[in-house]
């Protein structure tokens, strides 16, 4: 009987070790949204020079382009109107959208910053959807710091570690131009 109870307590003792072990693989395990089945494609570019909101939004761009915006419940509006020099990428149809990149320095305009609300970033091949359904064309010379990785069967950019984040930029032409790697 003593030596059945020896037993049963370090095979308990050998379980309750094993625990942490599988915490932290179950830890690092994370799913990911599929890609949005709703894709939005900017046919407006420019950089805001100024927005005026009233029965309608309208912003000028700084190459002269006064663009109208519906305030309508079928339009997209991704992150707000925007400020004088970002820029801006639209669909002015009335079930179009309007997402506004601010400045990233000297290196363009932030189009998608991985955290976590917005954790990835899909690879279409010749061109990067982001979470809220806009996708961007890559530019001729894209560049990516880091190669993406494969998640469920595509493939995508996320972190791989808590103090690591993503940046996607944008040309003045609203192209991806550029996957820098922070942290």
């Amino acid at each position: 009987m003593l030596r059945e109870g020896r037993t049963l307590v370090f095979r308990r003792i050998a379980l309750m070790s094993l625990l942490p072990a599988v915490a932290l693989s179950l830890a690092g395990c994370q799913s990911y949204p599929a890609p949005p089945t709703e894709t939005f494609t900017p046919k407006i570019v420019g950089v805001i020079d100024a927005v005026t909101i009233d029965t309608s939004v309208r912003t000028q761009l700084t190459d002269g382009r006064i663009i109208e915006q519906p305030l309508s419940t079928a339009y997209h509006l991704f992150g707000g109107w925007g400020q004088p020099g970002w820029l801006l990428l639209a669909d002015t149809s009335e079930t179009g959208f309007t997402k506004t990149l601010p400045t990233f320095g000297q290196d363009g305009w932030e189009a998608w910053q991985s955290n976590s609300t917005d954790p990835i970033a899909w690879d279409m091949g010749d061109s990067i959807l982001f979470g809220d359904g806009v996708e961007l064309q890559k530019a001729a010379a894209f560049y990516a710091e880091e190669q993406p990785q494969t998640i469920d069967g595509r493939s995508a950019w996320v972190p791989t570690g808590w103090s690591q984040t993503y940046v996607v930029l944008a040309n003045s032409q609203g192209e991806a131009s550029r996957l820098r790697a922070l942290g």
